[in-house]
């Protein structure tokens, strides 16, 4: 039963957290779901179940972030903060997902919990497997206006 119920949740939940989208009159709706989804996780597997990637090896916070709803991704990464450290196939963090996808707020609540956790930063994570960083791909897809990308960057190193 625990084996069906688990390969459930590794299914329904990607599904559940890229069936969000923002600007729908019911979003908040849809980000209760998802969070309820997340805290019925069985404790000893949410870590494990939230660690399963797609074929691009995004994970639900990778999705989440993208899609910038900032109550999932706290939701998902107060599970544990390691899943805001997770790299897809092209080495992005939902870190640098929420940059890519110009999620402010998302990225803003991922930043304050990495750096919450985090005993000694890592900048890695705000750079992919090509070396463009956050604000190289918050820039060039013009999702924030170079004021509030410089802001977002260099907040980093004072947060």
């Amino acid at each position: 039963t625990t084996e069906i119920y688990t390969l459930s949740l590794h299914d329904a939940l990607p599904i559940s957290v890229s069936s969000f989208h923002a600007d729908q009159i019911d979003a908040n709706g849809q980000a209760k779901v998802v969070s309820d989804l997340v805290e019925s996780l069985p404790p000893d597997q949410a870590v494990e179940i939230l660690k399963v990637q797609n074929d691009k090896g995004d994970t639900p916070l990778h999705l989440a972030a993208a899609l910038g709803s900032a109550t999932i991704c706290i939701c998902i990464a107060r599970k544990d903060h390691v899943l805001i450290s997770e790299r897809n196939l092209k080495g992005e963090t939902p870190l640098f997902m929420a940059a890519h996808h110009g999620k402010m707020e998302a990225f803003l609540q991922l930043h304050k919990l990495y750096r919450k956790s985090a005993e000694e930063p890592d900048d890695r994570l705000y750079r992919r497997n090509d070396g463009d960083t956050i604000l190289h791909s918050a820039i060039s897809g013009e999702y924030f206006g170079k004021n509030h990308a410089s802001q977002a960057f260099f907040s980093l190193k004072s947060a």
